[in-house]
């Protein structure tokens, strides 16, 4: 035994013996498929020959295999278009995570600053306690050291801001490269479904055009038997 099955089907009013390695009911289903497209053939076009309905069964079967690669092809774009959108957030997100640190390592070298300007403002009372006599000089020291300060806090203070922004950004972002990434992966399991009943299909047209060859050649026979 070779595991192939041997099925008797009627196809347009004729039985045929068919040998494939598909199951029998798949072998069956297939037929019965081709026998409705020529029954629907010759039942739309009036009274026309086996050859003729067989033809024009195939030709709209045919239509219905370059249907099916079309929609496949338009599925597979929308894929790869989903793919580039998360490639695209993704390297957004890399973009803002750059800024970020940057503007991390800026605050903190800010904040460095200001202890030093703090730093400044406590030794220049120190002197200005046991110095009272050069107070002018001392307290005009002072308070630029204060403005240097107070505009420094300021930067920090905006240096915040920015961050928190950045982070609120960044979160958007992911968000949104999460939602592309799912959507994409939604597209790609409709495409490997779409895939596989394209590949289904294919086999079976494959079968009816195999079949109808059949049916042509035997009908040419018969007719230069006659």
């Amino acid at each position: 035994m070779n595991g192939k099955s041997r099925v008797e089907v009627k196809i347009y009013g004729q039985t045929y013996t068919i040998t494939g390695d598909a199951s029998r009911d798949y072998i069956k289903r297939i037929a019965k498929y081709v026998n409705d497209k020529m029954e629907r053939v010759a039942a739309s076009s009036g009274s026309i020959s086996m050859s003729s309905a067989a033809v024009l069964a195939a030709i709209n079967i045919t239509e219905e295999l370059y249907q099916l690669t079309e929609e496949a092809n338009k599925i597979q774009q929308s894929a790869d278009k989903a793919r580039s959108e998360v490639k695209n957030k993704a390297d957004e997100i890399s973009g803002y995570q750059k800024l970020w640190e940057e503007t991390k390592t800026s605050f903190q070298a800010c904040k460095q600053e200001l202890q030093k300007a703090k730093d400044t403002c406590s030794r220049l009372n120190e002197a200005l306690e046991k110095k009272s006599e050069e107070n002018d000089g001392l307290i005009q020291q002072l308070s630029q050291a204060q403005k240097e300060a107070e505009k420094k806090q300021e930067k920090i203070r905006a240096l915040e801001e920015q961050i928190e922004k950045l982070g609120q950004e960044a979160e958007e972002a992911r968000r949104q490269a999460l939602q592309a990434s799912q959507e994409a992966e939604v597209k790609k399991r409709a495409l490997e479904a779409k895939e596989k009943e394209f590949e289904n299909e294919f086999i079976e047209v494959q079968m009816k055009n195999i079949k109808l060859e059949n049916e042509i050649e035997k009908y040419r026979k018969e007719k230069r038997d006659r």
